[in-house]
């Protein structure tokens, strides 16, 4: 009933004309459908099926979910969630292929393919980590470094921004560089080139953006030669003087 409602209400005004329209379905989702008139995609319009509805493409109407005349929702398989790391050990067990976000840490996800020890150690089996600053983005199943599309996905999953927070970035054994001295931290600074607490008056230094540390950069030589540094004042690298070592 809804549905021939909404399309009397569309075709209102077109009973006397000589056009033609159908029902589509909708890509990427089972609850929507398009109303097309004409032969051509101009004027189309999107349309959605009541609660627990989904629109099928064979019959052309909004179905009962599940039910037998649905025949888009078995062709979208649910995704797979995994909220501990024996829940994705489980799925992997099943589906030896299967990639699915991580539900505790929006830059992990679960590669069931992985079936060994990363090399730092940090990593068991079938549990990953996007390369940071990337996150896991769940409907493509792949790591995006454009984090600020994915963010809005994240949900309940834990954002890290800073590089140490990591597994993949931390010490798990003895004669590992920690990660502070590897990677600066960006969380809580301004948008630039910021001073690497823990290496102030070096040549190190952090690009940060959003929280973020998008560069651990070091300052090149002067022209003669001369080492620089990074001045935390001046947020730029400088020359080595008494004025910049000492204010004077």
């Amino acid at each position: 009933m809804w549905l021939q409602t909404s399309v009397l209400v569309l075709c209102l005004g077109l009973s006397n004309a000589a056009v033609t329209w159908q029902l589509l379905p909708f890509e990427g989702d089972c609850t929507k459908f398009y109303f097309q008139i004409g032969p051509n995609s101009v004027f189309k319009f999107e349309l959605k099926c009541s609660k627990d509805q989904t629109f099928s493409a064979t019959t052309k109407q909004c179905v009962t979910k599940f039910g037998r005349l649905d025949d888009c929702s078995m062709r979208s398989p649910p995704e797979l969630i995994a909220r501990s790391y024996d829940e994705g050990k489980s799925i992997c067990a099943t589906d030896p292929t299967a990639v699915f976000a991580d539900e505790e840490n929006c830059a992990g996800f679960y590669n069931c393919s992985k079936v060994v020890v990363d090399d730092t150690g940090n990593l068991p089996p079938f549990r990953d980590e996007c390369p940071y600053p990337a996150l896991f983005d769940r409907i493509n199943k792949r790591c995006d470094m454009d984090y600020t599309t994915i963010e809005p996905q994240c949900g309940s999953r834990k954002i890290k921004p800073s590089p140490c927070d990591q597994l993949q970035n931390q010490c798990p054994r003895a004669h590992c560089i920690p990660c502070g001295v590897r990677y600066p931290n960006c969380v809580g600074k301004r948008n630039g080139f910021q001073e690497w607490e823990g290496r102030s008056f070096s040549p190190y230094y952090a690009n940060c953006q959003d929280g973020r540390t998008l560069e651990a950069g070091t300052c090149a030589r002067s022209r003669s030669g001369s080492p620089r540094i990074f001045s935390p004042t001046q947020k730029e690298c400088v020359d080595v003087d008494s004025k910049t070592l000492f204010g004077n």
